[in-house]
């Protein structure tokens, strides 16, 4: 509690008993003036934002709490599935046989962060400016991220510090992996192998459709957008949760979202693909589909055996190309629309993919206007 308050020595001056309690004491008890006082105090110091902080604090200890009753019920189920075989395997008709279906994991939406703690660890996007170091801790308390624009970081190495807009700081630590994130969430990906860091975009919730793995689109190259599945507890998640895309498929894709065009594809069939680092956006080579996980497939092309997983609405697939080539720019329809307008342009294998649709699907804005107006 006493991080949230501006607490001065005007609580405990002897300014308080000369002028304050001592002139009432005829009237009222120097206790009751004194509380008064304070509540006076507490009115002027104790602002919104910090009441959100703690009842935020409040909930994340009850998301503990419950985080840590299903490790536990998880360990007991283990010891329950271990008896189980052991009496199994047992032929004495006295044992009792005992049955357990495995605890299922307690799914959360994700609430945005309102405060950064002192000395919170960030990791630094610092493309625009390799004189900053690639992570560091918060140099100050922020009580109201939501409106801040600028946070001060220490790197502990150097002891430098730096004012860095919250759109290039990410949470060092990962998101919980029971967390389901919204759309439009800006998130950050370290490659367990590389260590290489890839920026990018939710575009898929996480639910049972995609085994609680969420989509991202990441942004490292704005020309050639590639995607890939991630569980929550691989993703970083940014401070500042505005959307900004100079990418005119991003941009359509989010406005028709639910409703999305992609390839209706098997596995074992043919079909053909441009490399994304390829100068000709004409040149497409023939690839076989190996595999289909949710919006993904895994294709290995035919010329070099190399596998790579592809978005399957990506412009990368020649008929997903030739599809949005022929599309007024101008147009405001929806992908639905779209389809039923210009049924017979459109290629057969593109359809609507409904089996991923989700009715109450949120954008990172709109959790964050949900969370601002309480």
């Amino acid at each position: 509690m006493k991080r949230y308050l501006e607490i001065d020595e005007i609580f405990f001056s002897e300014k308080i008993l000369t002028e304050q309690i001592k002139s009432e004491s005829n009237s009222k008890s120097i206790l009751e003036n004194y509380t008064n006082y304070l509540i006076e105090n507490f009115k002027t110091f104790f602002t919104i934002h910090y009441f959100h902080a703690i009842i935020y604090e409040l909930e994340q200890l009850n998301h503990f709490k419950i985080d840590q009753i299903s490790k536990q019920l998880n360990k007991n189920n283990e010891i329950i599935q271990k008896l189980f075989l052991l009496f199994n395997n047992n032929n004495d008709d006295s044992i009792i046989h005992l049955s357990s279906t495995p605890a299922q994991p307690i799914y959360i939406n994700y609430k945005p962060i309102h405060l950064i703690y002192l000395h919170t660890n960030v990791l630094i996007k610092n493309d625009h400016d390799l004189n900053l170091p690639l992570k560091g801790i918060t140099n100050t308390f922020i009580p109201d991220l939501i409106n801040t624009k600028m946070i001060n970081i220490l790197d502990e190495l150097t002891k430098k510090t730096y004012d860095i807009p919250i759109k290039y700081l990410y949470f060092a630590k990962s998101c919980e992996n029971n967390i389901i994130l919204p759309l439009k969430l800006r998130v950050l990906i370290i490659d367990s192998q590389t260590n290489q860091r890839r920026y990018g975009i939710i575009g898929e919730e996480s639910g049972k459709n995609n085994n609680y793995r969420s989509l991202i689109f990441f942004t490292d190259d704005i020309t050639n957008i590639s995607a890939n599945y991630h569980s929550s507890s691989d993703i970083h998640i940014c401070f500042d949760q505005i959307f900004e895309c100079e990418n005119d498929f991003l941009n359509n894709y989010f406005k028709s979202y639910p409703e999305r065009l992609m390839l209706r594809a098997k596995e074992g069939t043919m079909i053909k693909i441009r490399l994304s680092n390829s100068n000709n956006k004409n040149s497409f080579l023939s690839a076989l589909v190996i595999k289909i996980d949710c919006s993904m497939i895994l294709i290995e092309l035919n010329h070099s055996k190399q596998r790579l997983w592809i978005y399957r609405g990506s412009t990368l697939i020649e008929q997903m190309n030739n599809y949005y080539s022929t599309q007024n720019k101008s147009s405001r329809h929806s992908a639905r629309q779209h389809l039923s307008a210009k049924k017979f342009n459109a290629p057969e294998i593109i359809c609507l993919n409904d089996q991923m649709k989700t009715k109450n699907c949120r954008t990172a804005e709109q959790v964050i206007d949900e969370t601002s107006s309480f």
